[in-house]
């Protein structure tokens, strides 16, 4: 069965799972899955597109008037208005922005302020934009670096991680992703509104599938293991892809909170409470769907 009428299927209700209980196949469920994960993740990067292209416009324009540009130096990359003094500012409520003028950074120079979810670290050696995606857990993206010493790093990283990577792969002699002489601020942050919606996309994608398929685990092990004869008997691959299957409609409405920015609930929270409720209900439609209408004669037949 094609993904639309799968999809929209568990979406409407849970009778579709009554094939689902004898026809599902794990290779093709994770192959769906992908692509529910993929179009969740679109949703909320362009949901936030108008907010992030605003933010990023205002939050250059303000830099660009402290800093004066960037320019490129024999002594690394540096700001154009005092280039040795220390610069850091609450840009907008949730944005921070801090220039070190020496090239180590420190743990201390990242998330400075208690409300700030992201920001940009800027060093003689680099210029990185940070996402705070839990407490002491952060993403980065290079912005202005050099490709030479850029290396893979973990997905999400404390902030002694994030300042040991950055130390690592800063480079106050260059070359640089780009070269030039003197960047205006403001036009070198409407370049990077795709590229940080990109990596926002990314990291939508890998924490919706990471946890999905997580929990899917968990939840396909327990009552494959330990739930009634109806799962005990299935194979667990196909009781893991009906599982897999009951994640999209927890993904769809998770997905809202993060895509239209709502506020005191994470998508985790969500997802997880509305998966292991719309989880329960399949499970007894597939338990229904499998045991036999008189259960005295099948055991007698047997």
């Amino acid at each position: 069965m094609n993904f639309f009428p799968i999809y929209f299927g568990t979406c409407s209700g849970t009778k579709i799972f009554e094939m689902l209980a004898t026809q599902a196949r794990a290779a093709r469920a994770l192959l769906h899955l992908g692509v529910t994960v993929f179009f969740a993740s679109a949703f909320v990067v362009l949901c936030n597109w108008p907010s992030i292209k605003k933010e990023v416009t205002g939050a250059t324009g303000f830099l660009q008037e402290k800093c004066g540009g960037i320019r490129l130096t024999q002594n690394g990359i540096k700001p154009v208005i005092e280039p040795d003094k220390a610069k850091s500012f609450l840009v907008t409520s949730g944005f921070e922005f801090k220039y070190t003028p020496v090239e180590k950074i420190v743990p201390a120079d990242i998330s400075i302020h208690k409300n700030a979810g992201t920001g940009v670290i800027w060093s003689p050696g680099i210029i990185a934009f940070w996402r705070k995606v839990a407490d002491d857990q952060y993403t980065y993206l290079p912005l202005i670096y050099s490709p030479a010493k850029l290396k893979l790093s973990k997905i999400t990283m404390t902030a002694v991680e994030l300042s040991a990577l950055l130390n690592s792969v800063a480079s106050s002699k260059g070359p640089y992703n780009f070269k030039f002489e003197t960047l205006n601020i403001t036009t070198l942050g409407q370049r990077f509104v795709p590229v940080i919606s990109i990596a926002l996309f990314v990291l939508f994608y890998i924490m919706i599938g990471f946890w999905t398929v997580f929990f899917a685990l968990v939840f396909s092990s327990v009552f494959g293991f330990t739930g009634k004869r109806a799962y005990r008997t299935m194979p667990w691959s196909r009781l893991f892809a009906i599982v897999i299957y009951a994640s999209f409609p927890p993904i769809t409405v998770a997905s809202l909170f993060p895509a239209l920015s709502l506020p005191y609930i994470d998508y985790q929270t969500v997802f997880l409470f509305c998966y292991v409720c719309y989880l329960m209900v399949v499970l007894i439609r597939v338990e229904k769907t499998l045991t036999p209408a008189n259960p005295e004669d099948d055991l007698k037949s047997s």
